[in-house]
């Protein structure tokens, strides 16, 4: 069994704190460590050998893919149910975060008729699902779940946003099978309402309608909003443990992914994405170029909160399209991205 983590882990330097103590107990403190090491639950051959459940991974796709839900429809709202049950199912306790927000509307836009409102409002539904860790650290792993709502066909958001809404349920499940508790810091699942523009274009809000209006990311801005401040940090509403980064997954079904390194992610969390990777031999996944990517983690860095965005923006053929559908998903690259996460996650959580 190769020990975890290969670098740079508390266990290695435990590991070489043995062999820094008197020769009269050397053998003891040398088999404590490898112990130590064995029992662990978790190192890399686990990772990679670790099997997603595929069929229930398909299951959980199919069923944030049985319509569309737009932020403040009726179909978003019962699929908030929906996602809260099934992540219940894992042991995660859930709460809804409720909110109101102020959106353009887009018939005006489209008709430009000026007896039309000028705002609309409309109430979301961010998910918040915690899993309990002994260490004083809290992780958010995040992910969009509504669609986009088009002017040119259905949308039901295999790819932007089922693929990384149903991962998350699979990155819970490798934390609960390959972490001790007392070894790992909480884990937050997030799952955002309203990351979609309501007009046809990310900033038309900004440029093009009557009046000026951030028109997107409206769930991760509102829940940035009420962070508390712990010591130096952030903390969850009502918690105390710090949040230390937040993961971001968006658009990770593509065959023959190619996740972006993202400009606007913490340099030191793309490093570890990039160690992770290599790790697990899925460096091919990485892309090489750096492009600047305005997502759900914005709001949280601009606050000063650690944030990673793993998502392919070079893959854009069926963005934003009406054949983004399940059967041009990989069902293997989201498998890949949740081993990536898992490993990040677990490789923070020694470092805390």
């Amino acid at each position: 069994m190769e020990p975890w983590p290969p670098t740079n882990g508390k266990r290695m330097k435990k590991l070489i704190g043995c062999f820094n103590r008197s020769s009269l107990i050397f053998f003891l403190l040398l088999l404590s460590c490898i112990t130590y090491l064995v029992e662990s639950p978790t190192n890399l051959e686990s990772i990679k050998n670790y099997e997603i459940n595929q069929d229930l991974l398909i299951n959980d796709l199919k069923k944030l893919t049985e319509n569309e839900h737009p932020f403040g429809s009726d179909s978003q709202k019962n699929l908030s149910r929906w996602v809260q049950t099934r992540a219940e199912t894992l042991g995660l306790k859930v709460k809804v975060n409720e909110f109101i927000s102020q959106t353009p509307n887009p018939a005006r836009f489209i008709r430009r008729d000026p007896n039309l409102p000028l705002i609309l409002t409309k109430k979301g539904f961010n998910l918040i699902a915690k899993l309990p860790g002994d260490l004083d650290c809290n992780i958010l792993l995040a992910s969009h779940y509504d669609t986009k709502k088009l002017v040119h066909g259905p949308y039901v958001g295999a790819n932007d946003s089922a693929s990384s809404s149903g991962a998350l349920f699979h990155i819970a499940e490798m934390i609960l099978k390959l972490t001790e508790k007392n070894k790992r810091c909480s884990a937050t699942f997030i799952w955002f309402d309203g990351e979609e523009s309501v007009l046809p274009n990310w900033n038309d809000g900004f440029l093009h309608y009557p009046i000026k209006i951030q028109d997107n990311t409206y769930g991760s801005r509102h829940l940035a909003s009420i962070l508390e401040k712990c010591s130096e940090n952030h903390c969850l509403p009502g918690t105390t443990k710090p949040i230390v980064a937040l993961i971001l997954l968006d658009m990770i079904g593509s065959p023959d992914i190619k996740i972006s390194r993202d400009s606007n992610s913490d340099p030191t969390l793309i490093e570890l994405m990039l160690e992770a990777a290599s790790d697990l031999n899925l460096s091919s996944k990485i892309s090489q170029n750096y492009q600047e990517i305005e997502d759900d983690h914005i709001p949280f860095k601009k606050i000063g909160v650690p944030v990673l965005n793993i998502i392919d923006f070079n893959n854009l053929t069926y963005w934003h399209q009406p054949n983004d559908t399940l059967e041009n998903l990989s069902i293997s690259e989201i498998m890949n991205v949740c081993k990536i996460t898992f490993y990040i996650f677990h490789e923070l959580s020694l470092s805390n």
